[in-house]
């Protein structure tokens, strides 16, 4: 079990190597100056990095299915011989194995397939989890630096009034984003307050094992689960919000200098800022 964890470890890392690489790539290649920096090969090599990402995904919830068709099979068997068990009376006693003792012999094999295929369908979920992070990761960043090209290109135009138009529809996106990240905050505390009436519940259930306190526990469980999902997503809120001050902040130098002036201008020099950090692990 170790060893297999161990090699999950491995393979995770690999996998968030590969990903920030990626992104460091784009990160350099749009400090480079370039104009082309979102259509070239570094471009490429994360769009293709992307769809590795889908294609693992696909094959994982495949092996899920596959699992759980499989749980399924032994299940409709288990509970066939469950029924055999209930209406068995004695055994003969002059029988070498009793008919009781070879289906109790069955439904112990089978609960303990029962139980690899459990480990099993955690083990791949979890695998699954992790593309689907990076695959959100890979997605938002996406999303950033083509909201960071359209804007340049905007800028490059030196039109005054596509500038003050793009300007306009930043600032209105801003809000829009303000709202998004103070809903997600009211979330996570929601699901705070949640979390903390059922971690006071289950200290008065501390030795008790019943189908209360377990599902208790599961629901603390998924409370926390939705507190992690809900943090990732403020924190890519975040990042939206700084790169909307940036970008605005760059629309309202362009107006501020003179069109025979800015025309003269190749492309726009860009102060960034800590939030193109696109791998940093806080989102990852």
């Amino acid at each position: 079990m170790s060893k297999v964890n161990g090699n999950y470890l491995r393979w995770r890392l690999v996998l968030d190597d590969e990903v920030d690489t990626r992104l460091e790539e784009m990160e350099a290649e749009m400090r480079s100056g370039k104009e082309s920096w979102l259509t070239g090969s570094k471009h490429k090599h994360m769009q293709v990095l992307e769809a590795k990402m889908k294609d693992l995904n696909f094959k994982l919830q495949d092996e899920l299915m596959d699992l759980l068709e499989k749980a399924q099979d032994v299940l409709d068997g288990t509970c066939s011989d469950e029924r055999k068990l209930a209406n068995m009376t004695n055994d003969d006693p002059w029988a070498i194995l009793g008919g009781s003792e070879l289906v109790i012999h069955r439904i112990s094999n089978s609960n303990f397939k029962l139980q690899i295929m459990a480990w099993g369908l955690s083990h791949t979920m979890s695998r699954k989890r992790s593309v689907l992070r990076k695959l959100e990761k890979l997605r938002r960043s996406e999303t950033l630096l083509a909201r960071q090209a359209l804007t340049e290109k905007v800028l490059m135009s030196s039109e005054e009034t596509a500038i003050a138009a793009e300007l306009e529809r930043l600032n209105h996106h801003s809000g829009l984003i303000n709202q998004q990240a103070a809903a997600t905050k009211d979330t996570i505390a929601h699901s705070m307050c949640l979390a903390d009436v059922l971690r006071g519940d289950l200290r008065k259930l501390k030795f008790v094992v019943t189908v209360e306190s377990l599902a208790k526990r599961d629901e603390l469980l998924k409370k926390l689960d939705e507190v992690v999902q809900e943090d990732m997503r403020l924190a890519w809120l975040r990042k939206s919000q700084l790169q909307m001050l940036e970008l605005c902040h760059m629309l309202d130098r362009r107006l501020a200098i003179a069109p025979p002036i800015a025309s003269h201008i190749d492309r726009p020099q860009i102060a960034y800022s800590s939030f193109w950090q696109l791998s940093h692990p806080s989102v990852s």
